[in-house]
């Protein structure tokens, strides 16, 4: 269903970065995300981890806030793997 990111393309990490702290470069517990379904980004919230590389997220939102993408519904549980994920960020 979600888009698989190119493989040359890294991972997009957002946010505020404390200067003397590691920069962030993978998804954790509770992370936002963004995935794509075909052109619609879809925005996943509270990330969990269940697997080296695979996670499960709340549908959060739809970039073009028109209808939903066929088979996604706003609240709707959703897994994936980290070669679906385009973006990360803290909440």
């Amino acid at each position: 269903m979600f888009t698989d990111r190119p493989p040359e393309v890294s991972i997009l990490f957002l946010g505020h970065h404390t200067t003397g702290q590691k920069i962030k470069n993978s998804v954790v517990a509770g992370d936002d995300i963004g995935l794509m379904c075909g052109e619609e980004v879809v925005l996943v919230r509270n990330v969990e981890v269940i697997g080296p590389t695979r996670y499960r997220g709340l549908v959060a939102g739809f970039k073009s806030f028109e209808s939903p993408h066929p088979g996604l519904s706003l609240g709707q549980s959703v897994e994936f793997n980290e070669g679906k994920i385009f973006d990360c960020s803290t909440p």
